[in-house]
């Protein structure tokens, strides 16, 4: 594939008719472009390690940005779960930040849990693995939608539409800088 987008491939007009590959031009050009940073990106882990160093650090600016906005401390966000607490507690509660912690620390928990129980007391060999898998999805189900509900409540927070709530899910190290060094303003007040 990647060898096919790198000779100027793409999907032939003939394929949709010349409309339908007009209108598909930028959809596939990101797509293509995607294809292109993973082939560069999969062999080479230095990269690899390179851009996931920047993408902190635009994460890291992103949140120091944000909390001096909302009247906190930007130092915060260089303190992992302090940062993850301080981000949930701006734009919806802080509680809600631990309850996620929670169901991440149950997903993979879960299964472990149903299995040693099979062992322990002779439970349906079916039974106790399928019943840890559901209680592990329903775990990242859960984390999922905290997820979701932050992002949306921190993108009210700051006066952005649902759109901008799906580009912080979608783009997350790109979308903090915007909302933080952008020109949005904090519209809860101070907590």
């Amino acid at each position: 594939i990647l060898a096919y987008i790198q000779a100027g491939g793409g999907i032939p007009a003939s394929v949709f008719g010349d409309a339908a590959a007009t209108t598909m031009a930028l959809p596939l050009a990101l797509v293509e472009f995607a294809l292109i940073i993973y082939g560069l990106i999969s062999r080479n882990k230095l990269m690899m390690m390179i851009i996931g160093f920047f993408a902190l650090l635009m994460v890291i600016i992103g949140r120091w940005a944000i909390f001096r906005k909302a009247g906190r401390s930007g130092m915060l966000s260089l303190i992992p779960v302090i940062s993850g607490y301080t981000e949930y507690a701006i734009a919806w509660k802080g509680g809600a930040y631990w309850m996620c912690c929670l169901f991440g620390l149950l997903a993979p928990a879960a299964p472990v849990g149903m299995i040693i129980r099979y062992f322990e007391t002779g439970m349906s060999k079916a039974l106790a693995p399928a019943a840890g898998m559901v209680m592990g999805l329903m775990c990242v189900c859960i984390v999922f939608w905290y997820g979701v509900v932050q992002n949306y409540k921190l993108s009210k927070a700051f006066g952005h539409s649902i759109f901008f709530a799906l580009g912080l899910m979608l783009f997350r190290p790109l979308f903090l800088l915007i909302l933080g060094l952008g020109s949005s303003r904090y519209q809860l007040g101070p907590k």
